[in-house]
């Protein structure tokens, strides 16, 4: 079913990783964000393969934290030695919320997975 919950969530955690893709445009942020917002929109529609869905969404979490480092990164290599992204700020905290979301659909596509399976040892 498409319309569960974690669908929603991983529906947010796919626009807010937009806001990122549009507000941080150094190409290896770019690239890291887009590979995390389009795998998260592919996880909704993987809806009857729970276990690889479930599986999809945890490593979206963790490539939208891994954006973290790859600021420091760019900050320390890419950057003109005065210039440097400032990540303490709104948009800056979107990676981690989108990581948040994918964790917590997660949580709903296990508690399916589990009920399925309960209704499958009763038949």
């Amino acid at each position: 079913m498409i319309q569960r919950k974690q669908s929603i969530f991983l529906l947010l955690a796919a626009i807010l990783g937009v806001f990122v893709i549009v507000n941080y445009p150094i190409w290896p942020l770019f690239v890291q964000s887009l590979l995390a917002t389009s795998l998260s929109i592919f996880t909704i529609f993987k809806y009857k393969r729970r276990p690889l869905q479930a599986r999809f969404s945890v490593i979206a979490a963790i490539i939208f934290l891994l954006w973290y480092p790859a600021v420091l990164l760019v900050n320390k290599f890419m950057m003109p030695s005065g210039l440097q992204f400032d990540i303490v700020n709104i948009w800056g905290a979107l990676p981690a919320a989108s990581a948040i979301l994918c964790i917590l659909a997660r949580k709903g596509i296990m508690d399916d997975e589990r009920l399925v399976r309960a209704a499958d040892r009763i038949r």
